[in-house]
């Protein structure tokens, strides 16, 4: 069933009403004008432009909607009744002849405002002629305007704050930041207290005067006090700006001086040395010491060895600041204790993570090299299958990480608990190929060692004899021979195959004579 809107329409169709319905909800989603809101009715409902077009039309005249003035100058629609204009007291002679005191304003000053004559002014006051109806309003907010300005500049010569004036004057601290503002007008019973207050409060100024609180002065009053710039300020009255211009001026986002100091308001000079006279930081609650510690020396204490991420998970309600900051509290007052976190693994080997947290008193247990440790597997995966090449043994080395596992098989190697050896196979294709594999100690095969003639220790000593490069070797090399140099660079790695060993070395014996030729001439 359709949603009825919220108006009585007992003499509307049911199709119309439902239309209505529909545009007044798309008014109430936000402020749209009415040709937005009949682009939307079109786009979402699927009406043709004349439907759109009149279902707004009709939810304006039946009063459902109504059009004000928006923020930019657009005429915009809203549900519900229209505003009722604020009533504006008429503006008689006599009312413009108080305000003008109150406002401590001149007949010409008037005039030049209204860009007017003063004559004419003067025939408003003494009501030889009316005041237009677009006169009153601007005549009114410009002398309200001034009323106000000159009720606080009563006020801070007085040296009084909005509160302290009305708590002497029983007129509320709304009511007079609305006069000051000139957004109210003032009655004469509120007018006539806040002028005696302020003249009272300006003669006990005269005969006893405060001292100028200079900005040097105030700086050193808050060099010596207990209390931050920014609790001054709250305490004050003010904002936090507000005090850095008077102690440095303004200054924009590069921080340089736009502007000089300013001066202290006389209103606040004493409040300002009463305030910093009495300063006391209240006391701080160190929540870390009373919540986050305690906390977190329980859970180390239940799960020694705990992780740091660990325990930030489990004690996610605190923040990870606060329990970074707890836990380096707790190290430096040795109430902890950080060593490593072991886990064992499914091959029998110890995984050790960092950052493991212990209570005082418990065995740390000691850091582990996990290389060494996992020597041992390195072993059992050659020896189950001896020849594979060491990033075969590397991959099938379990529970470690793969750099860690590399790193065992070269600690094996040092310590000759497997060894390396070459192997000449031929391929698929009949093409003879070098292999590098690892064998446990002792069990490499008979032909291992002499299945290059050049081991590949031969690049090294040839390239400092004929001081080149790798690369220039290669290509050198692969020249003489008629190979690519890729090749070449193949056998600087691993060896050069038996079948190649004797054209290799004459090929270095020739480049040699041949650079010894080029030196001796």
């Amino acid at each position: 069933m359709a949603e009825r809107t919220p108006h009585s329409l007992p003499s509307l169709e049911l199709g119309e009403e439902r239309r209505l319905a529909e545009v007044v909800q798309r008014v109430a989603r936000g402020e749209v004008t009415r040709r937005r809101a009949i682009d939307g009715l079109a786009a979402r409902n699927g009406w043709d432009r004349p439907s759109a077009t009149g279902g707004v039309d009709r939810a304006l005249e039946l009063g459902l909607i109504h059009a004000v003035a928006g923020n930019n100058g657009a005429t915009v629609l809203r549900t519900g009744a229209p505003a009722r204009p604020e009533r504006r007291l008429e503006l008689t002679p006599e009312r413009l002849r108080m305000l003008l005191e109150r406002a401590h304003r001149s007949q010409g000053w008037l005039a030049r405002e209204l860009g007017v004559t003063q004559p004419l002014v003067s025939s408003w006051l003494s009501g030889a002629r009316p005041i237009p109806g677009r006169r009153q309003e601007v005549a009114e907010e410009l002398l309200l305007a001034a009323a106000g300005t000159w009720l606080a500049q009563q006020r801070r010569q007085a040296r009084l704050t909005q509160p302290e004036l009305a708590r002497l004057s029983g007129v509320p601290q709304p009511t007079i930041s609305d006069y000051e503002r000139g957004a109210r007008c003032a009655g004469s019973e509120s007018w006539g207290k806040l002028v005696d207050t302020l003249s009272i409060a300006a003669a006990k100024c005269e005969a006893d005067p405060e001292p100028e609180l200079t900005p040097e002065e105030l700086s050193a009053l808050l060099a010596a006090a207990p209390v931050s710039q920014s609790e001054f300020a709250r305490r004050l009255g003010v904002t936090p700006p507000v005090v850095s211009s008077w102690l440095n001026g303004s200054r924009d986002r590069d921080g340089r001086r736009v502007r000089g100091r300013k001066r202290i308001p006389p209103n606040l000079w004493a409040r300002a040395r009463d305030v910093l006279a009495r300063a006391e930081l209240p006391p701080v609650r160190d929540r870390l010491a009373e919540e986050v510690l305690p906390a977190v020396r329980e859970l180390v204490a239940a799960r020694p060895g705990i992780l740091r991420t660990q325990l930030d998970r489990e004690l996610d309600r605190f923040g990870e600041g606060s329990l970074r900051e707890a836990v380096r509290r707790a190290l430096e007052a040795g109430e902890l204790r950080e060593g490593p976190a072991l886990a064992e693994l499914p091959c029998g080997l110890r995984r050790q993570y960092g950052g493991g947290l212990y209570p005082r008193g418990f065995a740390v247990p000691e850091r582990v090299d996990r290389a060494s440790a996992a020597a041992t597997a390195v072993v059992a995966a050659v020896k189950a299958a001896p020849g594979r090449s060491s990033r075969d043994v590397a991959d099938r080395v379990r529970g470690v990480e793969a750099h860690t596992a590399r790193e065992a098989v070269r600690r094996a190697l040092e310590a000759g608990m497997v060894e390396e050896a070459l192997t000449v196979y031929v391929d698929r294709a009949g093409r003879h190929r070098v292999r590098a594999g690892l064998y446990p100690t002792g069990r490499a095969p008979a032909n291992g060692s002499s299945a290059t003639r050049l081991a590949r220790s031969w690049a090294r000593t040839w390239r400092a004899r004929l001081g080149v490069g790798r690369r220039a070797l290669s290509e050198l090399l692969a020249a003489e021979l008629g190979v690519s140099r890729y090749t070449v660079r193949g056998w600087q790695d691993v060896g050069v195959p038996r079948v190649r060993s004797a054209q290799v070395s004459a090929a270095l014996e020739a480049l040699e004579r041949a650079r010894a030729g080029c030196r001796s001439r």
